[in-house]
């Protein structure tokens, strides 16, 4: 997650146990290595650019496939993962990396262009430091009616539509080769918490869904939403579903 410098002084240290044990995430990578084993077909030894790593937990998982090189755009978060994780990381915006034309073979945004004003401009940058025939791949919030308190802790500019990510990678020179939404068997639940949030929850309350979903103190519940939203990962990438509390796209330059 990108600009982690504009949230709450502790959360991204929250965010480093969110990253490794809240069932999202942990359904969210499995899919995602999938979806990379599917399409991008990896022999181990991609160049792959990591934007917008947060707490690095991303970039862990993607060395299985090639030489991952992380950014992110926190100095104070570059400073955690050097000195908590060991983790070679650049401090950079993806707006502008510091990378030449073509150095890598896949380029991962995870959760990462709805933090940035000028998502023209990162996905431009995302393009240029791809390869021709390389691979994009990203996950996004969906639909801006869900817009909640989570959105406005995580600093979030916008959630996404199907339509506006397409036409978004599209009019930059990408190919969509795969994208569904996830977290679809949660949805209606979510989206009525999400919805009736507005009305009841105090204006001083200002929690991310991480840390109002009771699961920080019950792996009991944890383990329960982990296994029913490890059927989506069963169904994807086999299948392509029109809705979800998020979006993941797989393209590729042209």
């Amino acid at each position: 997650m990108l600009h982690l410098k504009l949230m709450e002084k502790s959360y991204y240290r929250k965010y480093y146990v969110f990253e490794r044990t809240h069932w999202w995430f942990l359904i969210r990578t499995a899919i995602l290595k999938k979806l990379i084993s599917r399409y991008v077909k990896p022999a181990g030894d991609l160049n792959i650019l990591n934007a917008g790593i947060a707490t690095g937990k991303t970039s862990e998982d993607l060395a299985e496939f090639g030489r991952v090189t992380s950014v992110e755009n926190d100095a104070e978060c570059c400073e955690f993962l050097r000195n908590e994780l060991n983790m070679d990381v650049v401090n950079a915006s993806a707006t502008a990396l510091p990378f030449a034309d073509e150095a890598f073979h896949m380029v991962c945004v995870f959760d990462v262009l709805e933090h940035i004003a000028d998502e023209q401009l990162a996905v431009q940058e995302l393009y240029r430091v791809n390869t021709v025939g390389g691979w994009l791949i990203a996950t996004v919030p969906a639909y801006q009616w869900l817009w909640s308190r989570h959105d406005e802790v995580n600093h979030h500019c916008r959630r996404y539509s199907h339509a506006h990510i397409r036409k978004l990678l599209q009019q930059n020179g990408y190919d969509i080769r795969y994208m569904s939404g996830f977290n679809f068997i949660l949805f209606p639940m979510i989206a009525m918490y999400r919805l009736t949030s507005r009305m009841f929850r105090k204006k001083t309350e200002l929690k991310s869904d991480f840390e109002i979903s009771l699961l920080e103190n019950s792996s009991l519940l944890n383990s329960f939403f982990y296994r029913l939203f490890s059927i989506e990962k069963k169904l994807l990438p086999g299948m392509r579903i029109p809705f979800g509390v998020s979006i993941v796209i797989v393209a590729q330059k042209v």
